[in-house]
């Protein structure tokens, strides 16, 4: 045909007159009861399927009457009330008791849309009733028909499952989300669950026994198996269909592939943890930047007041020294020689220690810029025992390569292994063995630090890098977190486990290349 002349054809399909043809060629060739009425539910037209339906022989009986007065008493003031709701919404698959001249009452289902005119003044309405049928009709569910014509352009799968024959019908979209043809399911009536997910399958069958037993729709989510084996998760709406009786013969269900909604919903709960993380992240580093700024003002404090008076006190203390050896030559008690010269370094000793407290607040507010050199680790190691306090009690193991050289500013791990060794030592007061080896792992140097001692408690565990927290009478809480400072400032990491009453390792990994 031309252009021309289909257009031409167009324009006519679209005209008042054509509109008007084309109903009244529905309301003649449709086996459906349908019917028009007017603004006040009186029938103005209607199908032949609707002269059958009510027992009325030709359009002269049926049009004139109020459709209303063809719904039974028990019905009628509530489809009176959804016909008042029709400007607003459609009329689905509505139940109610209907009167028929044959047949007397009978259950129906009526769909119905308004009329409106472009100014949207409701002139009339046009229903579509079906009768409820007891069973089957030729063995399928009264709505086949219809069904096959509703589904075939819906891009979820559609289906009709009967509980003894299996599936009465499959639409064309299970190829495209299961892999397999309706013919396949027609041919396997378990096929529903044999392509389910295993670790979904039991919670399928749950939802169908519900189904069935309930009587009521579900609604749930669920993984299958696709023909070529491909994960992919569905989301599952079934209905159970009943006969008069109130069983259950036939469940309809529409299967709806919701991979990307998943995947995105995943993708959304890994990003609101991933921020959960940051805030809790950016809170800490807050917590511990106030933290600092605390430790900084008492550092300043604290170096501003008290090193000007203890460099004063072992210059004293020194003086003194001197003068008393001049004194003790002249004492021939060889104890109260011994006694003085106890006394002085008891004081010095302990004027250092206050001028360590000074210096670990300091350093621990200071930026840490490590001078690494090629590094011995073994010699850095023993020459660090050599300068720590190690009782007779507690064995020393080392287990380091004496060819192993690593990139560190050898001063400041020094000090970390000085922590660690005495911290492993005060953790074993009657005696054990601390333990130190080395291993490589990729381009990362382990460092281990182990001792048998007493362990950390668990309510601890979280604390210990902790700047001022400590669990010793005698201590600032400075000396593992200034570790982990010198170690994150070599770009490595600190970490440590422990048990109770057998011991602590703590693991130092540093960055490492071969050569």
């Amino acid at each position: 045909m031309p252009e021309d002349d289909m257009g031409g054809m167009k324009r006519d399909l679209t005209s008042s007159v054509a509109k008007d043809r084309i109903g009244e060629a529905l309301l003649e060739l449709s086996p459906d009861a349908i019917m028009v009425l007017d603004s006040n539910g009186k029938i103005v037209d209607c199908s032949e399927g609707a002269l059958e339906l009510f027992g009325y022989k030709s359009k002269g009986d049926l049009i004139g009457r109020d459709w209303f007065n063809l719904i039974s008493d028990v019905c009628r003031g509530r489809a009176k009330m959804d016909f008042n709701m029709l400007q607003t919404r459609v009329l689905k698959n509505v139940k109610y008791k209907l009167v028929s001249r044959s047949r007397g009452e009978f259950d129906g289902l009526v769909s119905a849309k308004a009329l409106s005119l472009p100014s949207g003044e409701t002139i009339g309405f046009l229903a579509m009733i079906r009768p409820v049928t007891e069973g089957r009709v030729k063995g399928k569910p009264i709505f086949y028909e219809a069904l096959k014509r509703f589904a075939e352009g819906l891009d979820d799968v559609v289906f009709l499952y009967d509980q003894k024959d299996g599936y009465l019908y499959v639409n064309r979209a299970s190829v495209k989300i299961t892999g397999y043809t309706p013919e396949e399911f027609y041919a396997d009536r378990d096929l529903g669950f044999k392509m389910t997910h295993p670790d979904d399958l039991l919670m399928a069958k749950d939802h169908m026994a519900n189904l069935i037993e309930g009587k009521r729709p579900s609604e749930f989510r669920l993984r299958i198996l696709t023909k070529n084996g491909k994960v992919v998760w569905v989301e599952e709406l079934l209905s159970p269909v009943l006969d008069d009786s109130g069983e259950v013969i036939a469940i309809f269900g529409i299967v709806k592939d919701i991979t990307y909604q998943k995947r995105v919903e995943e993708e959304l709960k890994t990003r609101s943890k991933e921020l959960e993380d940051l805030v809790r992240e950016r809170t800490e580093q807050l917590r511990e930047a106030e933290h600092m700024a605390a430790i900084g003002r008492l550092a300043a404090m604290v170096g501003h007041d008290l090193r000007n008076p203890l460099q004063a006190l072992l210059n004293e203390v020194y003086l003194i020294r001197e003068k008393c050896r001049t004194v003790a030559q002249k004492i021939e008690d060889g104890d109260v020689k011994r006694s003085i010269d106890e006394y002085f370094n008891r004081i010095n000793e302990q004027v250092r220690y206050m001028n360590k407290i000074i210096s670990d607040l300091q350093d621990y507010t200071q930026p840490l810029k490590p001078d690494k050199v090629k590094t011995n680790l073994s010699h850095l190691i023993h020459s660090t025992l050599l300068t720590t306090n190690i009782p007779s009690t507690v064995s020393v193991v080392v287990n380091v390569p004496p060819d192993l050289y690593v990139d560190v500013d050898p001063l400041m791990m020094e000090r970390v292994f000085v922590n660690l060794f005495l911290n492993a030592v005060q953790a074993m007061p009657n005696g054990g063995q601390l333990s130190i080896s080395s291993s490589l792992e990729g381009d990362e140097l382990l460092i281990k630090v182990s001792d048998t001692g007493i362990g950390i408690p668990k309510e601890n565990m979280s604390e210990i890098f902790r700047p001022l927290f400590t669990t010793k009478s005698k201590g600032q809480g400075l000396g593992l977190p200034i570790c982990r400072r010198i170690v994150e400032a070599h770009k490595g990491s600190i970490s440590f486990e422990s048990k109770v009453n057998e011991g602590t390792t703590f693991t130092i990994k540093l960055p490492h290349k071969p050569g």
